[in-house]
């Protein structure tokens, strides 16, 4: 059986390995990235497989298109895989307030924000 995937922070790491298995399995996969360029050699291995979308988390009514694109090109999603995350490092003196309120949105508010997510994985 065919899955349906979402999986975000698909340009590197992690993101891009599991998104290289995905379709790479034949399941159908919207991957999200701040950098799309990085998925264009896997887009085209796999043109009717994989959706890019550009997404960074902390853009809420980008989450929600990215969902929605996901209903409207794959049908919905089986599997929701929330990758995307950011590093930092410096001592607490080094480390500014914009990065650190950057760091909290990407790691801790986006996660938690179900609006983006409400409709078809929290039934």
């Amino acid at each position: 059986m065919t899955r349906r995937w979402l999986v975000t922070g698909c340009s590197s790491g992690l993101g891009l390995a599991l998104a290289t298995a995905v379709v790479g399995a034949g399941d159908r996969l919207v991957a999200t990235t701040c950098r799309p360029s990085a998925l264009d050699v896997l887009a085209v291995k796999h043109p009717d497989q994989l959706v890019v979308a550009t997404l960074d988390l902390r853009d809420a009514e980008a989450a929600q298109a990215a969902v929605q694109l996901a209903v409207d090109r794959l049908g919905g999603v089986d599997v929701l895989v929330n990758n995307a995350g950011a590093g930092l490092s410096g001592t607490v003196e080094e480390v500014s307030d914009e990065e650190l309120r950057t760091q909290l949105e990407t790691l801790v508010v986006a996660p938690w924000r179900r609006g983006g997510w409400r409709g078809w994985c929290c039934r």
